[in-house]
């Protein structure tokens, strides 16, 4: 029995959109919407209206007739919208502080950022204390005038003595943790990578500006010789780690080495101790290490040749100067005057000192501001109208289910995987007492800014490689705003909950069509067989929706080379169908004994005012305008969306279609349940 939580009517709103390169290749949902209750009637209405194109029809393209003029319309579009609604509600209760205080979460965010307000927390004792790191590093060769040996320095050494302080930079090798869902359990593996790239090219214009930058530091820091060929011989470094990195390009972590291999393939490094003193002293139970992840080996193998052949007074020089690179905008004014001019010219953040330190409380502090903003935006009933949404949402996949084309066997097993799909809405924990527990052996040194940057490093170095999703589970609100699936749940950030995005006082129409969506597309994407289907040549559902595809693009379907591009738009194009198909008739099975309230200003129904709010959550503006390359009456995306839209052949009786035009020219959509 669907149930429906009670609800005021009012107005509506959305949520997908995809990314198109050149043809459609894949799929990302992203919420979009309208507002609702009665003081936003207007934004809702003119959304509606001047998004609209009505020289098209919906029943012969939905798309072009309900985001026609998207791009001519002056309204914020709903990302951005989303985005500047959450930072300025957190901006605000970072910056003017919070009536929760007695909370340690709090208390520490209110810490941090009073301290990095604080001029007398980045005086001269942050200087002394950064000149007090260099020298229990060793300290820097371009300013020993010949008191520096290459002897001195050895760059494992240098690695794990400044992770020891807090200083969480990758210089040459780093080892870091990768959360895997392994077993319906998330497990922590660990991976090797190589120091990030500096320039995005070796001829990048920038490089003369990152000299200056270097030399204007070094003045301040008293050093009076020419430095010329230690800058020199810092940049050509950092060349050589860009050209490693675009040369190896990062995709996933798939190459995994045993120690075993890892010690025979590159003897050189002392593997032992660099895992030993970056994952095993900071972990909480002791664990058996038996392999490394990593996403290059020819990347690591370059890598370590440039490392080998680099004289050890060019390491130690760059890997300083990327201390003082780091800490720049954490120093005195002078400093921080040198950072703002050089992102002049550079890519790099560059705003006021009240918002960034806004900045860094929401990095080094993310679950604590997850905490507060809980505290303050937390609405038990839109949680309950979500957790309403998601049952009924699953109750209508698993009647698909139930009544598919599935053995017996994949029947049952996909019904288990929906039932017990467990959602996360907002954040997981909403009590207090997990997070003060998390933060119990934290605390702010609100004389020292630096201090207290190296102390919030190390607290996050100590809990990175413990097998714990807490951590990761509480940043989501920052790391995306729209429903993603992690460690096998599925997360529904706030930020896509809220007005004027979903209310309870909104009519279903609006719900539904916008977080219900978002529902629908993670609960298809779970499903066990999906990929085989896609992958099975002699399955005519698949066929089906390979000879769709190729209408956009065309491609030779028993062409083997072909393969991987076929399977991601298959899986595109059953993913987007399936989510509006299951969306909507969930939606209808909830209201059939309903009547919901239509702004008076639009003659459209409820029905109507799904759909319309379900396309114009994707109304997207192009760089330049689609071609309409098929029969000259569609772009590529706007014939994806019919098809995908059609796959409810009810469409055509909500818009009172004479007759089902679309389908009558290019076939009835293709069907996955």
């Amino acid at each position: 029995m669907m149930t429906s939580a009670p609800v005021k009517r009012c107005k509506r709103n959305h949520f997908w959109q995809d990314t198109l390169l050149g043809c459609i290749v894949g799929i990302f949902f992203i919420g979009s919407s309208v507002a609702g209750v009665v003081d936003n009637m207007q934004y809702i209405t003119s959304k509606i209206i001047n998004y609209r194109n009505a020289s098209y029809t919906p029943c012969d393209n939905i798309y072009a007739y309900a985001c026609g003029n998207h791009s001519k319309a002056n309204i914020t579009p709903f990302f951005i919208l989303e985005q500047s609604l959450v930072a300025d509600d957190i901006n605000n209760l970072i910056q003017n502080g919070s009536s929760y205080k007695e909370l340690k979460p709090v208390k520490l965010i209110d810490d941090l950022y009073k301290t990095c307000m604080n001029d007398n927390a980045v005086g001269q004792e942050v200087l002394a204390l950064l000149d007090r790191i260099l020298k229990k590093l060793g300290n820097w060769p371009v300013f020993e005038d010949g008191g520096w040996k290459e002897s001195d320095f050895d760059w494992i050494d240098f690695t794990i003595g400044s992770k020891k302080l807090g200083l969480d930079i990758n210089y040459f090798l780093d080892l870091k943790p990768w959360r895997v869902m392994e077993s319906n359990k998330t497990v922590v593996r660990y991976m090797i990578d190589i120091a990030l790239a500096e320039f995005e090219s070796v001829s990048d214009p920038l490089v003369e500006a990152y000299a200056k930058y270097i030399q204007s530091v070094f003045a301040l820091l008293k050093n009076m010789k020419n430095s010329s060929r230690e800058i020199n011989e810092i940049i050509e470094f950092e060349r050589e780690v860009s050209k490693i990195n675009r040369y190896n390009f990062k995709e996933d972590y798939f190459e995994k080495l045993t120690l075993e291999d890892l010690v025979k393939k590159w003897p050189t490094i002392n593997w032992n101790e660099l895992i030993s003193n970056i994952i095993l002293r900071n972990l909480k139970t002791p664990v058996n290490i038996s392999e490394i992840s990593l996403w290059s080996s020819q990347a690591v193998s370059d890598f370590i040749e440039l490392v080998l052949k680099t004289p050890n007074h060019v390491k130690a020089n760059y890997a300083v100067w990327k201390i003082i690179q780091k800490t720049i905008p954490h120093l005195t004014e002078k400093y921080r005057v040198l950072h703002r001019e050089y992102c002049l010219v550079q890519k790099c953040e560059n705003t006021t000192r009240a918002l960034s330190c806004v900045g860094v409380v929401k990095r080094h502090l993310a679950p604590a501001v997850n905490f507060l903003y809980a505290k303050n935006y937390y609405n038990n009933e839109s949680e309950a109208l979500v957790n309403d949404i998601i049952r009924n949402t699953k109750e209508e996949l698993i009647r698909m289910i139930s009544e598919s084309w599935m053995s017996q066997e994949d029947k049952q097993k996909n019904i288990e995987i929906v039932r017990n799909k467990e959602f996360v809405i907002g954040i997981k924990g909403k009590g207090d007492d997990n997070w003060v527990k998390f933060y119990e052996n934290l605390e702010i040194d609100t004389s020292n800014y630096l201090q207290a940057l190296l102390d919030l490093k190390l607290f996050a170095i100590e809990n990175r490689f413990n097998e714990t999703d807490f951590d990761d589970e509480a940043k989501k609100l920052f790391e995306g705003f729209l429903p993603s699936r992690l460690y096998g749940k599925i997360y529904l950030p706030w930020s896509n909950i809220r007005k004027p995005f979903f209310d309870v006082s909104y009519p279903l129409y609006v719900n539904y069509a916008h977080i219900g969506s978002h529902i629908a597309y993670e609960l298809i994407k779970s499903i066990d067989n999906l990929e085989n289907f896609t992958q099975n040549v002699e399955n005519e559902k698949a066929m089906c929706f390979r000879n769709q595809w190729s209408v956009i693009e065309n491609f030779n379907i028993n062409d083997n080379t072909s393969a991987p591009k076929i399977f991601m738009a298959l899986n595109a194009q059953i993913s987007a169908q399936m989510s509006m198909k299951i969306a909507y008739q969930t939606y209808r099975r909830v209201t059939q004994n309903l009547t919901e309230e239509v702004p008076p200003q639009l003659n459209y129904t409820s029905h109507q005012l799904f759909w319309i709010n379900l396309v114009q959550t994707v109304c997207q503006d192009s760089p330049r305008p689609q071609p309409k390359t098929i029969d000259h009456k569609y772009t590529s995306f706007e014939y994806f969306f019919a098809k995908a839209a059609t796959g409810s052949p009810e469409i055509y009786d909500d818009f009172n279609c004479a007759d089902e035009s679309f389908a009558k020219n290019y076939g009835a959509s293709c069907s996955y349940l």
